[in-house]
């Protein structure tokens, strides 16, 4: 789990770039969009992840693709597994 958290920042930058490309997140909405979005969607249910994500395009399309995802999990996470995450 710590190595997957480490390389959330990497992932997320790939898709911020797919973004900026126009290959996700088009006005019309596609495959990619439906397949990725939800997976960042449920991982904002993570009080220990969302403010890592909800600011970037990633967060962005997530949440409109899927406006209200139900659950939510309390920090869970030691800091210290986070900290590539607040950089």
């Amino acid at each position: 789990m710590r190595a997957d958290l480490a390389s959330l920042p990497g992932h997320l930058d790939r898709i911020d770039g797919w973004i900026a490309d126009g290959v996700m997140g088009g006005e019309e909405l596609n495959a990619a969009d439906f397949q990725i979005a939800p997976s960042i969607r449920l991982a904002m249910t993570f009080d220990d992840l969302r403010p890592a994500i909800e600011k970037r395009p990633a967060g962005e399309l997530a949440t409109r693709v899927i406006p209200h995802f139900p659950g939510r999990t309390p920090p869970v996470f030691p800091p210290e597994w986070l900290e590539g995450l607040r950089a």
